[in-house]
Parts: structure tokens; C-alpha cells; sequence
């Protein structure tokens, strides 16, 4: 058996996950699990949208397939693939299942009305717990909301019967971007943190000084007055 690096281990185990990122399995996405799975902090059955495909293949990476460990009762490979779909007529715009959609799916502004773009939608479902309104429902995907393939291109099926190849894809695609914006948000957020307390530390030295600068003068026109 090839031996892989960290990182390639964690890239190959990500190519067994569905990418839904739907956090069935306790961590924010499928790149996180598969991070935990390749530094054995967590087991490889902790997806359900991946089911015994995903639990086989991830296994045999890690040449354990003769050794699998208990399915979950809640695995569900071939369940029906499903898109959100938010009732426009009462969205109030509040963009919390903006902020969630992990695929970055759902577009919309502050108090103006959202939808979900359909071929984007993994089916996660975490938009549906932080809709206050509880406006957004999970409808079947038809034929009509799912990708446009080039016939001129190889499209192999994946692992996961209700996903396809460039399904899984485009999942894992807008998924990475939308990571990468947020992880550069927070550096620069703590850049500026950084920035702002290195100019109130400065601040509160030019303060010190000038306060230790007035008590020396007022302390030798004291000891001028003397007799």
C-alpha cells in the first residue's frame, strides 16, 4: 500500500465523502472530517448522506476494510436527492440561511427576499433550523433544477446514486470558496484587531510618558521654590 502524507490522506478520504457538508457528523464540513478521520480523532461511520459506500471505500484507504466499524441506523445512501426551496411570498430577508448554506447556494440581501439556486443545493438541510420564519421546506430534485452536463464531456457517475460526479463537484467547489472567504474575513478581522490594540498600546505609552514628563518638570519647578 502507497504511503500518503498527511494532506494527501485528508484530500483522498475527502474524495469518499458526498460533500453535502451537512454536519451529520459533528464537524463543519466534509474537508474538517476528513481532517479528523486522517488524524484518527473520530471514526470513519459518522456519514449518514455517504452510507456504506462512503464507510467501504474509506476503509480500504485505510486498510481497514476487514475491520469495519457498526452502521449507524441512520445511514441513507439512496434516499431521494432533495433541494431547498424557500417560500418567497413570507422570507424576510434576514440572511441567517445565507450565512449557513455551506455550498453558498442561496442569494439574497438584508431584508430583501432570497431563493435558492437549485442546482447548487446539496440537501443539507441546515438552512431549515435557523429560518425564523420557517419558510424554507426540502423538495425532490427534479430533472428541471439539476445540472446542465456538456454532452460533449465524460460524466462519470459517482459513488452516491443521488448525486453526480459534476454534482459532487460543484458541492465540494463552492464549499472550498466559501471557506476560503470566510477564513480570510477572520484574519483580516484579527489583523485589524491587532492593529487597533497595537496603536491603543502605543497610545497609552505616548499618555505615560507625557504624564511622567509633566510630573519631572513640575517636580523640579518644585525644588526650584525651595528656600
Amino acid at each position: 500500500m502507497q504511503t500518503l502524507s498527511t494532506n494527501e490522506l485528508v484530500a483522498a478520504i475527502d474524495n469518499c465523502l458526498p460533500q453535502t457538508h451537512c454536519q451529520l457528523c459533528d464537524y463543519a464540513n466534509c474537508w474538517e472530517y476528513a481532517k479528523a478521520v486522517a488524524h484518527n480523532q473520530t471514526d470513519i461511520n459518522k456519514c449518514p448522506p455517504g452510507g456504506e459506500v462512503t464507510l467501504r471505500h474509506i476503509a480500504k484507504l485505510l486498510n481497514r476494510d476487514k475491520i469495519l466499524p457498526d452502521r449507524p441506523a441512520n445511514f441513507s445512501p439512496t434516499a431521494p436527492p432533495k433541494v431547498a426551496k424557500i417560500d418567497e411570498q413570507h422570507c424576510i430577508g434576514c440572511v441567517r440561511c445565507i450565512h449557513i448554506c455551506p455550498v453558498d447556494c442561496i442569494i439574497g440581501s438584508a431584508k430583501l427576499m432570497h431563493t435558492v439556486l437549485a442546482d447548487g443545493c446539496s440537501g443539507c438541510e441546515l438552512c431549515l433550523s435557523v429560518c425564523p420564519t420557517d419558510c424554507i421546506d426540502m423538495i425532490e430534485r427534479s430533472t428541471s433544477n439539476s445540472p446542465k452536463l456538456d454532452a460533449t464531456q465524460n460524466h462519470d457517475l459517482s459513488l452516491w446514486p443521488p448525486f453526480s460526479q459534476p454534482q459532487i463537484s460543484q458541492f465540494r467547489r463552492r464549499a472550498w470558496h466559501k471557506r476560503r472567504r470566510k477564513n480570510d474575513a477572520e484574519k483580516l478581522k484579527s489583523e485589524r484587531i491587532n492593529t487597533m490594540n497595537n496603536e491603543t498600546y502605543k497610545n497609552q505609552q505616548r499618555r505615560t510618558e507625557i504624564l511622567e514628563s509633566v510630573a519631572r518638570t513640575a517636580d523640579k519647578k518644585w525644588q526650584l521654590q525651595q528656600p
